[in-house]
């Protein structure tokens, strides 16, 4: 009887240690499994500091993830609006006029007329500072303790995109940047595809005439890029630093032209000698377009390469 009972018990207690043992399994398990989840943080401080090269070579260190802005660069004030971020801007440029909502935005003035004593007392984050600025109103505003960005990616369409990931990284808005590269790559993807394999026209895009002065987007410049996307032949691409011939355009007599729609630039071009002899002056094939659409590197490149590819080829759209 007593070794009937005995292994009754050890069958019992077998079953336990087996089942604890079990547990212990799954808890160790369960433990593993935790150990593995990725641990998502909002937190930016993995990203900062940062540093950046400007344009004249100086490493500029960016702390932290900046809370106020100032933008002295109307296609860097269009890039943060882009990127979700308008609500940091304290001030802009004068020239800084896109989108609407700069409007309410306190006006610091242009590079040739700059308020630097507000700019410092206002002590932004991070002031980004037009291409165009020169490297004495950089170093002042570094030495008064600023946190100047100066970018310049002029050069190529491509630079645009880096001005999106450059601002993207300061401002702290890299996913931002990147859906917007996305979106802008999208829009003259499709451009390209209504304009494949239809006949270029030969195209001038004028940027200042005047007796003697002729500026125009050459071939080292990103206006050329988006001309040629937009499925233009651009008469300047052998022209180098913007300037250009009045002689050059007059052999050449492009098919069509484009000038600002601000200034009465048109009305301007159309009385200079050797322009009004052109045929696409004479045919009314000077077109106007928004000069600012097409200057400005900024998030509506891909809206100004599109208004181009509709005048040099209404009928693809």
């Amino acid at each position: 009887m007593k070794s009937k009972i005995s292994k009754h018990v050890l069958i019992i207690l077998l079953t336990m240690i087996t089942i604890v043992l079990l547990l212990a399994a799954c808890a160790k398990d369960d433990v593993i499994i935790e150990e593995k989840i990725p641990i998502v943080s909002d937190d930016s401080s993995e990203t900062y500091p940062m540093t950046i090269v400007d344009k004249f070579g100086d490493s500029v260190v960016i702390e932290k993830a900046p809370n106020t802005l100032i933008s002295l660069s109307p296609e860097i004030t269009e890039i943060i609006f882009a990127l979700n971020a308008g609500e940091l801007m304290i001030g802009r440029s004068s020239y800084c006029d896109n989108p609407i909502e700069t409007k309410d935005i306190q006006d610091f003035g242009t590079l040739f007329d700059l308020n630097v004593e507000s700019i410092v007392e206002a002590n932004p984050d991070v002031l980004f500072l037009s291409s165009m600025a020169s490297e004495d109103l950089a170093s002042n505003l570094k030495n008064q303790g600023i946190t100047v960005v100066i970018l310049d990616k002029d050069s190529t369409l491509e630079g645009t995109y880096a001005y999106y990931q450059t601002v993207g990284q300061v401002i702290n808005r890299n996913d931002e940047a990147k859906a917007l590269e996305e979106k802008v790559g999208a829009q003259i993807e499709a451009v390209k595809l209504a304009v494949a394999g239809l006949t270029p026209p030969t195209v001038y895009y004028v940027v200042h005439a005047a007796e003697g002065v002729d500026t125009t987007a050459t071939g080292d410049t990103f206006i050329h890029d988006m001309i040629t996307l937009a499925g233009g032949d651009n008469v300047a691409k052998d022209g180098t630093d913007w300037m250009y011939s009045l002689e050059k355009i007059i052999e050449k007599n492009p098919d069509l032209m484009l000038c600002s729609q601000y200034w009465d630039t048109k009305a301007s071009i159309v009385k200079l000698e050797g322009y009004k002899e052109l045929d696409a002056i004479k045919e009314d094939r000077l077109y106007e377009v928004d000069e600012n659409m097409i200057v400005r590197q900024g998030p509506r490149i891909g809206d100004a390469i599109e208004v181009m590819a509709r005048l040099f080829h209404p009928e693809a759209f």
